[in-house]
């Protein structure tokens, strides 16, 4: 299994046991401290997943992220080329090469 730089291997889904188990949680509603205060984490550590799982499944909104299922999201090659397509798109409406994106350098919206 490959290894990501914490010396962990990579999770083989889409999210992490921990960002799952802060879904679960969101699901059942509440405020990132609320939601903290019943997985026994830090309310800061809540933000960061659900952030994370925002920026990683393309969504907007806490709402969007609790109505998301992992076997309706495009997997692989699929989900790759649905990327490809949103930055193209994005680079055609801007008048933007697409060379010269980068991640780091510009960040596409959802």
């Amino acid at each position: 299994m490959e290894r990501n730089r914490g010396g962990r291997p990579r999770h083989p889904g889409i999210l992490t046991p921990a960002e799952r188990r802060v879904l679960d949680a969101l699901r059942e509603g509440g405020t990132n401290a609320e939601i903290a205060a019943r997985l026994g984490i830090g309310a800061e550590t809540v933000k960061t997943h659900i952030s994370t799982m925002l920026a990683k499944l393309g969504l907007s909104d806490r709402q969007q992220l609790a109505a998301w299922r992992e076997d309706a999201a495009p997997r692989g090659r699929e989900r790759l080329e649905a990327e490809r397509a949103k930055a193209l798109s994005w680079c055609r409406e801007r008048a933007v090469h697409p060379e010269a994106l980068t991640r780091r350098a510009i960040q596409i919206p959802a």
